[in-house]
């Protein structure tokens, strides 16, 4: 069942001395997002991806478009109360704690929340140990967290997160990741946008790709990048070097890795032909690895095809 439901949105700013040019933020977008998925908004700087999740929010009116939330409208009460919003780069009191500012979050949706639920959400997001540290002294991963158990205190349906894995160090990446799926089988819907294609790979049931303000693809993961192998990693070790003379000249290439081996193969015939000649001098297999074209790969390959300038 569709959730959200935008079609053609259009956000225009003027600009110049007499606001005569027009600037296109977001250009005839359409969007259907189905409850309790995780949807992925990609895109290079300056694409419309937090124009258009600011539209969906209710921060920002598009300037033609209707969005639907759960039938409603994102500008009323009972939509809103609805949506846990996480900006790109969330701005608060310096002289609140974490705890603080989490309590008074809650306070602004109408809510009457026990230090229980509040320690509950900090816990969640990696954040107990910090709630009593003014916010002043955070780091920008632990903003990110903390707006996020901000978005999180009214336990909402939808949550819609604008670069949630900005400014975060490897181990805090995962740790995001793991959370966004966590909620996601809590029944949550969650919208994010992000530049971290590896991510968006790893989390999306469905991704959409923005190019100045228009849509230009999507679908599922495979639906976009396909399921096709283009290429085999085999890696092995014994081989003495005569014989790795010879299977360099069956492989695309060959790479060594201290004791290891890699020859990269272009297809089936290649793969079959060197596993074989491997097996056959007493070779030891390590692995076979078939490679697809990653979300990464596909996007940069996309992007310079068209000539689309970020």
């Amino acid at each position: 069942m569709a959730i959200i439901v935008a079609e053609g949105l259009t956000k225009v700013y003027r600009s110049g001395f007499w606001k005569l040019k027009k600037v296109f933020a977001v250009k005839n977008l359409s969007l259907t997002i189905e409850e309790g998925e995780i949807y992925g908004l990609l895109g290079p700087n300056g694409a419309g991806k937090t124009t258009t999740l600011k539209m969906l929010v209710g921060l920002c009116q598009p300037t033609k478009g209707t969005i639907k939330i759960m039938n409603g409208n994102p500008q009323s009460l009972a939509v809103r109360k609805m949506i846990g919003f996480l900006p790109e780069q969330p701005y608060f009191y310096e002289y609140l704690n974490g705890y603080e500012l989490v309590s008074l979050t809650a306070q602004m949706y109408g809510q009457q929340v026990t230090n229980k639920r509040i320690n509950e959400i900090l816990e969640l997001v990696g954040m107990v140990e910090a709630k009593d540290i003014y916010l002043k002294n955070y780091s920008r991963g632990m903003l990110q967290r903390i707006g996020l158990a901000c978005a999180l205190i009214s336990d909402p349906k939808i949550l819609i997160l604008d670069e949630p894995m900005g400014g975060l160090d490897p181990i805090g990446r995962k740790e995001m990741r793991d959370l966004i799926l966590q909620l996601k089988k809590q029944g949550k819907t969650i919208i994010f946008s992000s530049h971290i294609l590896s991510d968006a790979e790893m989390l999306c049931d469905r991704i959409g790709i923005l190019i100045k303000g228009e849509k230009v693809k999507e679908g599922t993961l495979s639906e976009i990048v396909g399921e096709e192998i283009y290429e085999y990693e085999i890696v092995f070790t014994n081989i003495s070097e005569v014989h790795l003379w010879q299977i360099k000249n069956l492989a695309k290439d060959l790479i060594k890795s201290g004791d290891k081996f890699m020859a990269i193969c272009e297809n089936e015939g290649q793969r079959d032909e060197i596993l074989s000649f491997i097996s056959s001098v007493g070779g030891n297999l390590v692995a076979l690895i078939p490679r697809r074209k990653s979300l990464e790969e596909y996007f940069f390959t996309f992007i310079k095809e068209r000539k689309y300038a970020p």
